[in-house]
């Protein structure tokens, strides 16, 4: 008996909002040294949590695979997130970066941008830069893009502890990407959910990607963020 022709559509698609007492086994938490990637068991609405370890440097990462190609239809990631301890010597990503090796994609010292991925895009923030604020950033086949600044009402924006943010990508088949920004108060956003920038070829349109959170320690404590959501879809290659 033939297998049935099933048309699943054109999309690609994973939403998670990390409920349960474990990961879902579509996303992989990696660590190092005392670091936990995990769900935090008891919250309201689940949530998954990364925790450094505590020497400088260390780092706790969510990402699911690198199963999403742009030249094969438009990606679109969309994280929910926040700080939960001081947001002083630290180092967040949100975005989507070409492994799922433990690696802070794109990072920043004094105005020195240093991209550890091939490809990668994604809003950064980091307090070893000479200005503290959220940076849009790209690296498409090593070349790095000039990072873009995110701003609110005209104010350069920051993660503030104990606040969700939210940080969403729309790469296009071209590889080019418009992200868009909000920061919460209770469950309203600022000024609604906005388009912060946009980079031409900010990604290679052959370049496999996978979403990814994460978070670095700059100092010897552990440093935590809570991850609440993620959604991302893309493209299916083939006729159907």
């Amino acid at each position: 008996m033939p297998f049935p022709h099933i048309s699943f559509g054109a999309q690609v698609y994973l939403y998670d909002d990390f409920l349960g007492a474990s990961l879902n086994p579509a996303i992989a938490g990696t660590t190092e040294n005392s670091g936990t990637a995990a769900i935090v068991v008891g919250q309201e609405g689940g949530v998954g949590g990364l925790v450094t370890g505590t020497t400088g440097g260390n780092r706790s990462q969510f990402t699911t695979g690198v199963n999403h190609l742009p030249s094969s239809g438009s990606i679109e990631v969309q994280w929910r997130a926040k700080p939960v301890t001081s947001v002083a010597d630290v180092a967040y990503f949100y975005g989507l970066t070409d492994t799922v090796s433990i690696e802070f994609p794109i990072e920043i010292s004094g105005t020195t941008i240093t991209s550890n991925a091939s490809n990668a895009v994604g809003i950064m923030y980091d307090t070893a830069a000479t200005t503290d604020a959220w940076r849009v950033v790209a690296v498409n086949g090593d070349v790095d893009a000039t990072p873009v600044i995110v701003t609110l009402n005209g104010v350069n924006a920051a993660p503030t502890a104990d606040v969700y943010e939210q940080f969403r990508f729309e790469v296009t088949p071209e590889g080019d990407v418009s992200v868009s920004y909000g920061k919460e108060n209770g469950l309203e956003t600022v000024q609604g959910f906005q388009q912060v920038a946009f980079i031409a070829n900010a990604v290679s349109p052959s370049a496999l990607l996978t979403p990814i959170a994460i978070v670095e320690t700059r100092t010897t404590a552990a440093k935590t963020a809570y991850v609440d959501a993620l959604l991302v879809q893309s493209g299916r290659d083939g006729d159907l």
